[in-house]
């Protein structure tokens, strides 16, 4: 989380562990302070979402409660495969013989 905010501060010598102790440490503040204004945005952007999804999966429970068309959830009777196939060859008509027509 700090990472970013931190390597601000750094330069990017090869021995940042000195560059780091010599930072003030007014410098590493406002790169908290900055890292934890992101924080605060991310939370504040995630919390409205889930608010978003809650608020929508509530109204569809009442909805699905209330008896209401729109989201009603129809179950469809099924028969066997053989019902299957005899509606089937009713829609499409019997398979022919393997003979080639000429």
């Amino acid at each position: 989380m700090l990472a970013p905010a931190l390597r601000a501060c750094l330069s990017s010598s090869d021995n940042q562990l000195k560059h780091f102790a010599d930072v003030s440490e007014g410098a590493l503040l406002s790169a908290v302070d900055a890292s934890v204004e992101s924080l605060k945005q991310q939370l504040l952007r995630m919390h409205r979402e889930v608010k978003v999804v809650v608020r929508a999966k509530v109204k569809l429970e009442e909805s699905l409660q209330d008896g209401s068309e729109k989201y009603s959830i129809r179950k469809m009777a099924t028969g066997s495969v053989d019902d299957f196939h005899k509606g089937l060859s009713d829609r499409i008509g019997k398979k022919k013989s393997s003979a080639f027509i000429r």
